[in-house]
């Protein structure tokens, strides 16, 4: 396929297969653009949809809504600093009863990528703590008893997008139904259907030698596995060793965001992060897996071999047990230019994934973009609930050099036997908790006078309180100033985005994650700053409370 038009931005692009002998043409839009006819792009709520923050356009969903609809449009009461937009954010759709959307669907043999955006904040004659609900989708049940609401508050999000790929249906359209809870009612602010390119056309490598009980039926016991009957989730979406990458920067206009991986980097044992220094043309790979930046940046252990040796370049990830993953890596090697120059390991959980892995090995040229996917079953097991991915350097080969590299990373979450997708809601920690009950409770007028010395402690809890903010506040300039200067390591995000790294987050009654972001500007990251800062306050003035 041509490179220019991939690295440009071209309208489109030839892939010629091979194997069959016959040449398809797929219709991309440049990074940025409107998705095409394929897809639908709805502001839930609104009457005639809009144009959001980054210029793509939303239309009403009304029209796609089943004939029994009994649902109620409203307004956000209330703006979260953190919302890209207000498109489609600050309206919403809310359900009291079970509710069918109906969308057309471009390639009845293809997959769909269903996307939902949800924005847990208060609405006209509803409280939006009491929402629960459940939603399925051609069959597949992919959220169930979901609190919108507990979900961005242990996740200090102000808003949710969950992504899903749904296994074809072989139907002309989907029907997308939402489920109250029983005296709740349901939510949703933002719908995406789209026919997407077949990304998952390679059968995955299964690790471990199996399956464990029923979690997914792939049909088959050899070490090569079809998913094409399998729908996911994305859990997590990474640009290793490079910094967050906007869906509007997205390739084929899929609007996928890739989030930075320093939050996940297990122990000290950062490595260093590496940028090409020569061009990356997409030469065997469609440009719609992922978009060129991803293969632009990568992180490595480092320079010295005998250090190399004696650990693992390793990220933990916070899932869902129960459940099989498909892991996606993404490669480019752009240093080396022959075979066994850079050796290494790739584990799942300590499971051996592939045991000689050699990128140049692989693509026969440099600067040469690449994937492989392989799939692991996560078990409950004495709380097993993250997912551990680690390079090891690999030199009995005689390889040149001691060392291992990555570019970017996917998990997905399979559905299981049982056609689910859905997980528990995360619990609320009990600092949080007591926080929000603070916020929601009413704020009576104080009627005892204080003492002199109340007066005298409150006021040293009040200095000591604007001391951590200010204290705060110098420890984030410093450290973004740091990070801003520092050459080895990109840009970390505020927050994760699927569920929790290992470092940061809430985990659920059985630990594990849920949740997303899209928090990644400036303006954005600054609106976290200032709620991590009252947090800090509120906390702060409670605890001097108590010892009152």
């Amino acid at each position: 396929m041509g490179n220019a038009a991939a690295d440009v931005g071209l309208p489109y692009s030839t892939y010629v297969d091979g194997r069959y002998g016959r040449t398809s043409l797929f219709f991309f839009d440049s990074p940025g653009a409107n998705v095409g006819p394929d897809a639908l792009v709805l502001s839930c709520g609104s009457s005639d949809g809009g144009t959001d923050a980054d210029g793509r356009k939303w239309e009403s969903d009304s029209k796609y809504l089943m004939a029994n609809d009994k649902s109620i449009v409203a307004k956000a009461e209330t703006q979260d600093p953190s919302l890209p937009s207000d498109i489609p954010y600050m309206t919403a759709r809310l359900f009291t009863s079970e509710t069918s959307y109906q969308f057309p669907i471009a390639n009845a043999t293809g997959r769909v990528l269903l996307r939902f955006h949800f924005y847990p904040a208060s609405y006209p004659n509803f409280n939006i703590s009491n929402s629960y609900f459940s939603v399925s989708a051609g069959g597949i049940t992919l959220l169930s008893n979901f609190s919108a609401f507990i979900t961005a508050e242990a996740l200090s999000q102000g808003y949710l997008i969950r992504e899903y790929f749904l296994a074809p249906q072989n139907l002309p359209s989907l029907n997308v139904t939402f489920r109250p809870s029983n005296q709740s009612f349901a939510f949703v602010n933002g719908i995406e259907v789209i026919s997407p390119p077949e990304e998952f056309d390679q059968d995955p490598t299964l690790v471990g030698g199996g399956l464990q009980d029923d979690s997914t039926d792939f049909g088959t016991t050899d070490n090569s596995i079809s998913v094409s009957t399998s729908s996911m989730q994305t859990m997590f979406r990474i640009n290793v060793g490079g910094q967050y990458i906007s869906a509007k920067n997205d390739s084929a206009s899929l609007m996928r965001s890739w989030y930075d991986d320093t939050p996940y980097i297990y122990g000290a044992g950062l490595g260093v992060a590496l940028e090409a220094n020569v061009t990356i043309e997409y030469k065997k790979l469609q440009p719609y897996i992922a978009p060129l930046d991803v293969y632009r940046t990568a992180r490595s252990m480092g320079p010295d071999p005998n250090v190399n040796k004696a650990f693992n370049l390793t990220w933990v990830f916070q899932v869902e047990s129960n459940f099989s993953y498909l892991v996606r890596f993404h490669w480019c090697d752009w240093e080396f230019d022959k075979v066994n120059q850079r050796i290494f390991a790739v584990l799942l959980n300590n499971k051996t994934a592939q045991d000689q892995a050699d990128i140049f090995g692989w693509t026969k040229e440099k600067a040469t973009p690449m994937r492989r996917d392989y799939v692991i079953y996560v078990d409950g097991k004495q709380g097993n609930d993250q997912l551990w991915v680690a390079l090891h350097p690999i030199t009995s080969t005689g390889s040149e050099y001691v060392d291992a590299l990555l570019n970017g990373l996917e998990i997905f979450k399979l559905s299981d036997a049982k056609s689910n997708l859905a997980g528990p809601n995360p619990v609320i920690s009990d600092l949080m908790r007591k926080q929000i009950e603070s916020d929601e409770a009413p704020k009576p007028f104080a009627t005892q006078k204080k003492s002199y010395s109340t007066a005298l402690i409150s006021g040293a809890a009040g200095g000591a309180a604007a001391f951590g903010v200010a204290a705060a506040i110098v420890f984030i300039a410093h450290s973004r100033k740091k990070r801003a200067l520092g050459t080895e390591v990109g840009v970390t995000s505020w927050l994760p985005i699927y569920g929790n790294s290992h470092t940061s987050g809430s985990k659920s009654n059985s630990g594990r994650s849920h949740g997303s972001t899209t928090i990644s500007t400036e303006k954005r990251k600054k609106a976290r700053i200032v709620k991590t800062l009252k947090l800090l306050i509120t906390t702060t003035s409670w605890r001097c409370t108590e010892v009152l």
